[in-house]
């Protein structure tokens, strides 16, 4: 099984879907053989030997203490251009491993194509910009002590136990408390305490208290970050739109017109806060974020065949009004204004951001198949489109 039959596994399970969509917690149980075939110790053991590992890359904690473990694992060294950077001491991990910390191995994605189109699968459907990472632990203490996340999470246990411990609602003993429950958790607001083994997976919403410890075994487990825009992104996106608005009214120590301030604040939401501009923030949002990496292509790079498959990079795209030649659009997508032909707006259009179209299906009587291949070619050359080559 790879990563993306397991997401299509795990989405089709309707309890997850509804958990997903209320935002509460959801625990449920797979083979443990079909986890493995997505991450296991091999995986790990392969991104941690064969690819240059930094303090970026990988970090270690402990409850109490992640600067010294950190420092004693990486040597600070210079690369063969003389750039500072610093080197993963193999050895040195291994002896901490033993003495108790966790390991976290971030955005394993990028490293093992499984775990890639796990989050790929995930994140594409559920409109998330989505990660994962790996964390190994052997000792028996809190790798990261009592917190909270700021996106939801999907976790997979994929060996051994860990002791999950949340805290209890105020409102709701047997709800798991949230931010919106409790500003700094102790030991006297402990609820529920679990138990996950190989095989358990549980969907853990943005901002739920815990505290996760090791039991003293070898353990694995995968992390998959869903994360959405918030209304704070909206407040600054609108905030950016008027770079001569609010912070352009001071506020003095002396001023004697802050009423007047005040009602300038007042209406400048008044203004911003509309479905409208609700609208137009969550376009140009998802139209400036991938929802998909482009894969390497040797030796076919860009040029494009029938059997070949595509998908569109950005979660959406927004054209803008911005020309009057009637055979170009421009559109805004992944950060940038690309100015397109008629036909390359219509493939880019017509393409998923979540799955892929093979090129032949794109061939109407209107579009031959060299007026699609060169539209296709220009929109991989800027990046708008990605490839699976037909072997």
């Amino acid at each position: 099984m790879n990563g993306s039959n397991f997401a299509q596994l795990l989405l089709r399970r309707s309890d997850f879907r509804d958990s997903h969509a209320q935002k509460t917690f959801w625990s449920g149980r797979f083979e443990k053989e079909e986890l493995e075939q997505v991450f296991s110790w091999r995986e790990l053991n392969s991104c941690l030997s064969c690819n240059r590992i930094t303090n970026d890359r990988f970090r270690m904690s402990t409850a109490s203490e992640h600067e010294e473990v950190n420092r004693r694992a990486f040597r600070h060294a210079r690369d063969r251009f003389g750039r500072t950077t610093d080197h993963l001491l193999i050895n040195e991990l291994h002896v901490l491993m033993r003495e108790g910390v966790t390991g976290v191995l971030e955005a394993v994605n990028e490293l093992v194509p499984s775990v890639g189109n796990l989050t790929e699968t995930l994140g594409g459907t559920l409109g998330a910009q989505s990660t994962a990472n790996a964390y190994v632990s052997f000792g028996s203490i809190s790798g990261f002590g009592i917190h909270n996340d700021d996106h939801d999470v999907i976790v997979i246990q994929l060996e051994g136990r860990k002791r999950w411990q949340f805290f209890a609602s105020s409102v709701d003993a047997k709800r798991k408390a949230t931010v919106k429950d409790i500003q700094a958790p102790s030991a006297s607001d402990r609820g529920v305490e679990l138990v996950i083994s190989s095989g358990d997976v549980m969907f853990v919403p943005k901002g739920t208290w815990h505290d996760v410890i090791a039991l003293n075994e070898k353990s694995l487990h995968l992390t998959i970050s869903l994360v959405y825009p918030t209304m704070m992104d909206f407040v600054q996106w609108g905030l950016a739109r008027e770079k001569y608005g609010l912070s352009y009214h001071d506020i003095r120590q002396s001023c004697t017109n802050r009423e007047e301030l005040l009602k300038v604040c007042e209406n400048h939401f008044q203004r911003l806060i509309t479905s409208e501009n609700l609208e137009k923030f969550s376009k140009t949002f998802y139209a400036g974020h991938a929802s998909s990496r482009i894969r390497a292509n040797f030796p076919s790079l860009n040029l494009a065949g029938e059997e070949d498959s595509f998908r569109r990079i950005s979660f959406d795209i927004a054209s803008l009004d911005t020309t009057t030649n009637t055979n170009e659009i421009d559109v805004y997508a992944l950060g940038q204004i690309h100015r397109l032909t008629a036909v390359e707006y219509k493939i880019l259009s017509q393409l998923s951001s979540q799955t892929m179209t093979r090129g032949a299906q794109l061939i109407t009587s209107e579009n031959l198949w060299a007026d699609i291949s060169r539209a296709l070619t220009s929109l991989m050359d800027k990046g708008l489109v990605g490839k699976q080559a037909f072997v």
